[in-house]
């Protein structure tokens, strides 16, 4: 929407969301969006409600190039990729193995190279926050920035963990809060959360 985030200047174009769970919470989500924004339907914000496997080539790395294609074709730059979440785009393999973090990283780096998009994976931490991210060491050496979401009763805080090339920001926090987007079938308000 080319809207400024946090004071911080933006790069007006596309975004595919690659929406791997969740996604009927996700429609909520993006109507509450749009909603609380006051965005029209011509803002090219793609949402991908489908599995997506980025561990193989022969998966689904050509389909999402030829998609990235077509919205480049309708919209202009595509400046975003959001890939919600990591864990369910390796297609069962194992995020803890060397082998299959790399495949996936290279996978992922082949996307970034063939659409010019900035690449966001969603991880999560493991049980043990202090420990980082779940998985194989390689996705940390691999990323130019890693930010940590972490949560303190009702505050969201956003903190950069690593920055390759870059000063490293100052936290940003958030909170959530609920929304209606709509009705069910029974006539009962529909919730979800947008940020604040």
């Amino acid at each position: 929407a080319g809207i400024p985030w946090h004071d911080n200047k933006v790069q007006q174009g596309a975004v595919l969301y690659l929406a791997t769970e969740g996604s009927f919470s996700f429609s909520n989500r993006m109507t509450a969006l749009h909603e609380d924004l006051g965005l029209d339907e011509k803002v090219p914000l793609i949402a991908r409600t489908d599995m997506v496997n980025l561990l193989d080539p022969e998966g689904n790395l050509g389909e999402i190039k030829a998609l990235a294609d077509e919205i480049k074709a309708e919209y202009g730059p595509l400046r975003l990729i959001v890939v919600d979440t990591l864990a369910r785009a390796m297609a069962g393999g194992n995020e803890n193995a060397p082998d299959d973090m790399t495949k996936l990283i290279n996978n992922v780096d082949a996307l970034r190279k063939a659409t010019g998009a900035f690449i966001l994976l969603i991880h999560h931490t493991g049980k043990d926050e202090t420990r980082g991210a779940r998985g194989h060491s390689s996705l940390k050496g691999a990323v130019d920035q890693m930010l940590v979401l972490s949560s303190n009763n009702e505050v969201i805080q956003l903190a950069s963990e690593k920055e390759r090339d870059m000063e490293k920001p100052h936290p940003k926090a958030f909170r959530l809060e609920t929304v209606t987007c709509g009705k069910d079938e029974d006539g009962d308000h529909v919730t979800t959360c947008v940020v604040r």
